[in-house]
């Protein structure tokens, strides 16, 4: 490779795995990269349902692993790398004591579950979150309508208020309840920094400060009010994140983002009436305004703490890749990998072939995808998954397809509702990893929402989105505008709605919308 003057790395803390980049500032191409598997992934072995954990030793793991492997394999030596961004999924919580210790590295509470990181798809606390909207609603607290009118389970209040409830010792034990994020910025600046992204999007936070009310105070008097925008970086690498990571101390780092918002500028995402759906485990669906009023149904807005002087929006599916997932692991008979083994596809690709011969609507299914609940626009996550339709001729390539439908009716269900509430909708771009793997759905996707979908050419966008806002904390940039217009990826894959298709699945649509409905409704429980 050219060696270049400058690097930013970028590092992507996702559900299973931790992925770092080496970008260059000029242009944004990718020199290095590295990824690290959580040794122990999501644990919920021996849980209560809804239960999804994770053990802050594999993100100190990935820190010492990950940024080394991608210097290398960029041909660079660390203290090349003039600045450092770090993006975590999100809301991903864990008590901590005054030094910063996770309170699940103490032998007291080494075995305690709620000691442990709750991952964002821990959704045991659906009884505590009913308890706060309950209480916002009946109080007619404001922030609420910044949420959608609901916030959800996966939320970080629940979290908390599920630990006070379920484990009194941990609680009072708990200095602070601090997002993943934060923390790994902790780990790399030697100061405790929090970001707005975490905290206006998933902890009611605003500019007027938390929730207040002797109701709110027992779950954030818990959570630090010191809370920093986008356009202020966390600092920069001390004497302990450098032993632990081989940066240079004194390397700029950026404001730690939510993973999906991280992604925004990757794909240049930067505009109001600029869309993107993040597809991975989950869906993340956001668009800009430039300014900041309440929209229903969301999960929830903020303003200056994704992109400087403007409102972002974020709407979801508590399930995507893990719909497709499930099916495959559970739903699919043996005989079929005998098959898809012998012509050398892995079953998704297997599948996806079979089922892309099939018209819209040619085998009578219709599901509903709440394999995790309802994100958006329910905002329930106890609502189940349906499929309907189902007959003893029925195939299991057909059920694959009907799962990829009813994930992009529910996409459409989340447009739609932007569009109805005033967001205009002026480009529509995608990314992740379901994004790349699964042409079939992307391809479904368009023709569903009667819309041109352009598909980011970069595997890791939200590392790489990371090493844009670093760029833009190391002063490479003036701001992360201007790292965006250079860094940002520049080639898309087009998928461009089948009219013919269009107009079958408008009609498939209103039945999928009737189930929605029909299931929606906890009056059918």
């Amino acid at each position: 490779m050219n060696k270049r003057e400058k690097y930013t790395a970028g590092i992507d803390f996702g559900t299973l795995s931790a992925r770092a980049v080496v970008a260059d500032t000029a242009d944004g191409t990718i020199y290095g990269e590295a990824v690290l598997e959580y040794p122990h992934a999501v644990i919920t072995d021996n849980l209560p349902e809804g239960f999804a954990l994770q053990d802050p030793n594999d993100y100190i793991e990935a820190l010492k692993v990950v940024l080394r492997q991608a210097a290398e394999d960029a041909g660079i030596s660390m203290s090349d790398i003039k600045g450092v961004g770090v993006d975590f999924t999100s809301c991903t919580l864990f008590p901590v004591d005054e030094d910063m210790t996770p309170l699940c590295f103490k032998e007291e509470f080494k075995d305690e579950p709620h000691a442990m990181v709750k991952l964002w798809k821990h959704n045991s606390t659906v009884s505590e979150a009913e308890e706060i909207n309950a209480y916002a609603k009946s109080s007619g607290d404001e922030w609420l309508k910044y949420y959608g009118g609901k916030m959800t389970a996966e939320m970080g209040l629940p979290k908390i208020l599920e630990v006070r409830n379920r484990a009194p010792r941990v609680y009072e034990a708990a200095f602070r309840f601090i997002e993943a994020g934060d923390y790994v910025s902790y780990l790399l600046t030697g100061s405790e920094v929090h970001s707005a992204c975490f905290s206006d999007f998933k902890y009611a936070h605003s500019r007027n400060g938390f929730p207040k009310g002797e109701f709110y105070r027992p779950i954030c008097e818990k959570l630090s009010d010191d809370i920093k925008y986008v356009s202020e970086p966390a600092g920069t690498v001390g004497s302990s994140g450098a032993e632990l990571t081989g940066l240079s101390e004194g390397t700029a780092v950026s404001l730690s983002m939510i993973d999906c918002h991280a992604s925004l500028p990757a794909l240049n995402v930067t505009h109001a009436g600029d869309f993107l759906m993040v597809l991975g485990t989950s869906g993340c669906h956001m668009a800009h305004m430039e300014k900041l009023v309440p929209v229903k149904g969301i999960c929830g807005c903020t303003y200056d703490a994704v992109m400087p002087r403007l409102a972002t929006y974020e709407a979801g599916q508590s399930a995507v890749g893990d719909v497709f997932d499930w099916f495959v692991k559970n739903d699919v008979p043996g005989w079929c990998y005998d098959e898809a083994g012998k012509e050398g596809k892995n079953i998704h690709e297997w599948l996806s072939e079979k089922a892309s011969v099939l018209t819209p609507g040619e085998t009578g299914l219709v599901g509903v995808e709440w394999l995790l609940g309802n994100r958006s626009i329910l905002s329930d996550s106890s609502r189940r998954g349906v499929m309907t339709g189902i007959s003893i001729r029925t195939r299991p390539w057909e059920v694959y397809r009907a799962w990829l439908e009813a994930v992009a009716f529910g996409t459409k269900v989340i447009v739609d509702n932007y569009e109805e509430n005033g967001i205009m909708i002026r480009q529509l771009k995608a990314t992740g990893g379901i994004s790349v793997k699964n042409p079939l759905f992307m391809q479904i996707l368009a023709d569903v929402l009667g819309k041109e979908i352009k598909v980011a050419d970069v595997a890791q966008s939200a590392a790489l989105g990371s090493a844009i806002y670093a760029a833009s904390a190391a002063g490479v940039y003036e701001d992360v505008y201007k790292a965006s217009d250079r860094m940002s990826c520049k080639e898309y894959i087009t998928y461009t709605p089948v009219e013919e298709s269009v107009r079958a699945y408008a009609k498939i649509y209103q039945r999928y919308r009737k189930l929605y409905g029909f299931f929606g409704n906890r009056d059918n429980d």
